[in-house]
């Protein structure tokens, strides 16, 4: 900020005065450049962005946050919104893209930040989706997981059940960023074949619900639900493929999760197929025959790095019970911990297995359980199968680490994981105070460990999603006292509501804003509802005042300059607060309403970067009409963020 005063009149000289900087204490610093390129996040699926700089618990209520925009789609999207930041769009530009994949086999890229842009930068179909009757999926099954990008490659890898002639069939693409077009010879139909020899293409039962995995050029893909026979549900299996990235029609390996058996399924609600900083790689299965290393019953398994060779398990000891009871510990998948040597996956009971990454266990037995921690998380619907997924999500706060679970039947619980001991404090556990219906995936958000900028996100339903579409909302709470929420979709539902509940959705928490799955074919993305303060980080300079030759009026240009260390998101806004009455702003934009003081002058930059990088710099020209003033005065204030003014 700075305030500029300059005196007019016949043969006196324009004087600048002195540049003052303001900082202002309560003012949000608007900085992030947070992509969002696979499935909760990260390779370790940890449901949490610790990089969220924006959206704290002092900004997030209803006065001040609310459903800013939305797109519309095709059809319902279970597939996590992937974003890309700073991508540079063919004929328009640097933008950021939201990638939404629905349910209709459509891939769209649209603007993630501007509300008038309701077209999207490009769009593909990949063909007719498989019909499908109520319930879930529904009304087809095309896309139902979610993508990976490749940033370095400008990739977009998914799966899609296309409806062909005689059968449906599943195939594998890749997406050119920029444009939707193909490339690394996609699409390539994917085949199963059991270990009996039979090959199966008939996609007509499959769920690829799992999040795919890219890893050192390898792509992974899991799938359940695939009939050996199609007139015995239990000859149903899994299969993990992997494929080269940069050229699909190699395939590279399939598992198979139970050949001498039945069962297998492999869908882990969503969540992502997880893989260490070394490419070793971690599913939760669920089959009903403990034969190792051929077949691992209801288990988690670890791969070595770059294959399908199992090299360790986890089984629990009552596997045999579990898989007939439909209590499989594939309703959720594997999560690593962050700077550890951990991982903890969970299903249908709500008991948390907390393994070691390094040697998972193998079977447990009577005598003395292999898990390093075994421990009922959930109180919802425990041995009954009451089509339960277990939703968790990991805050890795470098003091105060937590474990998220919000099962069905169940309020949200917070379970603190102690770094010392490297277990969860269970006898600490936090208990909320909502009880919905069903609560979908959460997430968490944080400026890394800043106090008050942890927020726990879920979407919930107050009614039974399952036979048709339900109202769904989006709730914040605090990370640290999840009894507190911060504000919920429900509270100005005219403004805000989020439209149907999609179960195992997660809503997705970038730079300042989140978005969110519905089934009502539309992306509600909520934000501030009013631009915020950038800070004391950029600096404002303002040049010389300029007489425009034959006029009264004056130019200025102003320059600034991000001295900071973080990336500072547009759009921007110029406001000249106290701007002299009689003095009128060429191309003014019209005056303040929700940033204070109300009825200030502002100007909106459209000419300014997307992003303010550290150490760059940007100039704004302003022209100035006296209308008799004899001099100029005015505060400059730099705001930035997708709300009004």
């Amino acid at each position: 900020m700075f305030s500029i005063v300059g005196v007019f009149g016949r043969g006196i000289t324009v004087r600048l005065a002195t540049v003052v900087a303001i900082l202002v204490l309560e003012a949000t610093t608007v900085r992030a450049q947070v992509d969002v390129l696979t499935a909760q996040y990260n390779i370790y699926r940890t449901s949490s962005n610790g990089e969220e700089t924006i959206l704290t618990q002092a900004n997030v209520n209803s006065s001040q946050f609310g459903k800013i925009f939305s797109r519309t789609v095709d059809a319902p999207f279970y597939a996590f919104p992937l974003i890309v930041t700073d991508f540079d769009v063919p004929g328009i530009g640097l933008r950021d893209l939201v990638i939404i994949a629905t349910l209709g086999n459509s891939v769209y890229a649209f603007d993630a930040d501007d509300p008038n842009a309701n077209n999207p930068y490009w769009a593909v179909n990949l063909g007719t989706p498989q019909a499908t009757g109520p319930g879930y999926p529904n009304p087809t099954e095309g896309i139902l997981s979610t993508p990976v990008i490749d940033r370095a490659t400008q990739t977009i890898y998914l799966t899609a059940i296309v409806q062909n002639a005689t059968e449906p069939n599943l195939y594998v693409y890749a997406l050119d960023l920029a444009t939707g077009a193909m490339k690394y010879n996609s699409p390539q139909m994917i085949t199963y074949t059991f270990a009996s020899g039979l090959t199966t293409t008939d996609a007509g039962t499959w769920l690829q619900r799992a999040g795919l995995l890219l890893f050192n050029n390898v792509l992974y893909i899991g799938t359940a639900n695939v009939l050996e026979n199609p007139l015995d549900w239990h000859s149903q299996e899994g299969f993990i493929q992997t494929f080269q990235a940069d050229d699909l029609s190699v395939q590279m390996a399939s598992f198979e999760t139970n050949p001498d058996g039945e069962g297998g399924g492999f869908w882990q609600a969503g969540r992502g197929i997880a893989a260490d900083s070394s490419g070793n790689v971690f599913v939760a299965v669920d089959s009903g025959d403990y034969d190792p290393v051929i077949s691992l019953a209801v288990s988690v398994i670890k791969f070595s790095a770059g294959t399908l060779s199992p090299i360790s398990w986890f089984t629990p000891e009552r596997w045999a019970y579990l898989y007939p009871q439909n209590l499989d510990l594939s309703a959720n998948g594997v999560t690593l911990i962050p700077n550890t040597n951990l991982a903890f996956a969970g299903g249908k009971t709500g008991v948390i297995y907390l393994l070691d990454q390094t040697n998972l266990g193998g079977l447990a037995t009577a005598s003395g359980t292999q898990a390093l921690q075994t421990f009922q998380a959930s109180h919802g619907c425990g041995l009954t199968d009451c089509a339960q997924h277990l939703p968790t999500a990991f805050w890795p706060h470098a003091k105060y680490p937590y474990l998220y679970v919000w099962d069905v039947g169940d309020y949200l619980r917070a379970y603190p994981f102690d770094l010392l001991t490297q277990r969860f404090l269970t006898d600490y556990a936090t208990v909320g105070t909502f009880l919905p219906s069903r609560a979908g995936g959460m997430t968490v958000s944080s400026n890394g460990a800043e106090s008050g900028t942890g927020i726990v996100w879920a979407t919930t339903a107050l009614q039974d999603p399952y036979s048709s579409a339900v109202p769904g909302a989006i709730h914040a709470f605090d990370a640290k006292n999840i009894t507190t929420e911060l504000y919920n979709s429900d509270q100005i539902p005219t403004r805000d509501a989020m439209g149907t509940f999609v179960k195992m959705s997660t809503p997705v928490v970038a730079n300042g804003k989140v978005y969110v799955n519905t089934q009502s074919n539309v992306l509600p993305v909520y934000g501030l509802l009013c631009q915020q303060p950038v800070g004391s980080e950029v600096t404002i300079t303002p040049g010389t005042l300029t007489s425009v030759p034959g006029t009264s009026n004056y130019t200025q240009l102003v320059t600034m300059s991000n001295t900071g260390t973080q990336a500072i998101g547009g759009p921007f806004t110029l406001i000249l607060s106290g701007l002299s009455p009689q003095v009128k702003l060429g191309g003014s934009s019209g005056t303040t309403s929700c940033i204070a003081p109300a009825g200030d002058t502002y100007i909106n930059l459209s000419r300014a970067p997307l992003w303010l990088k550290p150490g760059k710099s940007f100039v704004a020209e302003l022209g100035f009409a006296p209308n008799g003033a004899t001099g100029i005065t005015y505060t400059a204030i730099l705001v930035a963020g997708t709300g009004g003014q």
